[in-house]
């Protein structure tokens, strides 16, 4: 697997299914699209990379789990949205969702992000705004749509970094 490529506009990320084999490394390539790739058997080879698209992607992608296994990817646009794209089915059977967007009015410009699941099953995502605020938005119920950003204010954040832990509850 050709990593160099994927290092060529951000640090790839991954994530574990539902069986906790390494699955899927995640990337935004400097095509601005997400790439995809996945180990084909329990401590075994690779995949290729397979284009997940998109456009004027920035920042790191940032993999989360839902409650029944699926991989969940979040990764801030050019507009300062965040936009995602899960897995269809446990361990990935099925590909992946079409992106959909976490948009919201009470949200400014999103900097950075981070992912962590819930002591009730739920999928947290952190947003750094770009004023260095921060806010999260929760899933409704462990594989459910998103509720309202809950903002937690502060200021001069400088980034959101990997230090979510699971079982976080809000």
């Amino acid at each position: 697997m050709d990593l160099a490529a994927a290092h060529e506009r951000n640090r790839p990320n991954e994530g574990r299914t539902a069986n906790r084999y390494l699955k899927s490394v995640v990337a935004v390539w400097g095509d601005g699209a997400l790439h995809d790739a996945w180990q084909t058997a329990p401590n075994g080879g690779w995949s290729g990379w397979a284009s997940l698209a998109g456009h004027d992607l920035h920042g790191e992608v940032t993999l989360g789990q839902n409650a029944g296994g699926r991989l969940e990817a979040f990764v801030v646009g050019g507009d300062g949205v965040v936009y995602n794209r899960w897995q269809l089915g446990p361990n990935g059977q099925g590909g992946w969702s079409d992106w959909s967007s976490l948009r919201d009015p009470s949200l400014p410009r999103i900097a950075d992000l981070a992912a962590a699941n819930g002591a009730d099953g739920r999928l947290f995502v952190f947003l750094m705004q770009s004023n260095g605020a921060l806010s999260y938005r929760a899933q409704a119920g462990p594989n459910a749509g998103w509720a309202a950003p809950v903002h937690l204010q502060g200021h001069d954040l400088l980034a959101l970094r990997g230090g979510a832990q699971s079982g976080w509850s809000a």
